[in-house]
């Protein structure tokens, strides 16, 4: 004779109860609780302030970090490039050598000439009662700096 597990059977009540329990967890899990129209806004709200304070910290860390460093922020290669592609339509001709000094104050010039128009251009778009710059800003920077007489 063979013998088998014994499995007490289970009552309408006892499988009624599970489910209800499984899907109640389950609503928990997928965060669809019922909740009040309020409450939900309000959530919202504080999602995006949350986000918004976040993103805001992450520039403010940049800006500390860039502000720490004494190095290029435009990478040397790039840069180098694009004196050499300057200086290709300037001169008709690809043998021209730079030496590295050259090329270096040409690009610290370059980098604090290019820190001090987006300064300016940051204190235009304040001015307008804004955060976010934008090109009229640099039209008018160029406009402001631009020589009186030519």
């Amino acid at each position: 004779m063979v013998r088998s597990k014994q499995v007490p059977q289970k009552t309408k009540e006892v499988a009624a109860a599970k489910m209800y329990l499984h899907l109640q967890d389950k609503m928990v899990r997928s965060k669809q609780v019922p909740q009040k129209a309020h409450e939900v806004a309000a959530g919202k709200r504080m999602h995006n302030k949350k986000k918004q304070a976040k993103s805001v910290s992450r520039a403010l860390q940049e800006i500390r970090k860039y502000q720490r460093t004494t190095t290029a922020l435009i990478p040397r290669a790039a840069f180098c490039r694009v004196v050499r592609e300057i200086l290709v339509k300037m001169r008709g001709r690809e043998d021209l050598r730079i030496q590295l000094k050259a090329l270096l104050a040409l690009q610290e010039a370059a980098e604090a000439y290019l820190t001090c128009l987006f300064e300016d251009m940051q204190f235009v778009a304040l001015h307008a009662k804004r955060v976010t710059v934008m090109p009229r800003d640099l039209e008018c920077v160029m406009r402001l700096r631009k020589p009186q007489f030519q």
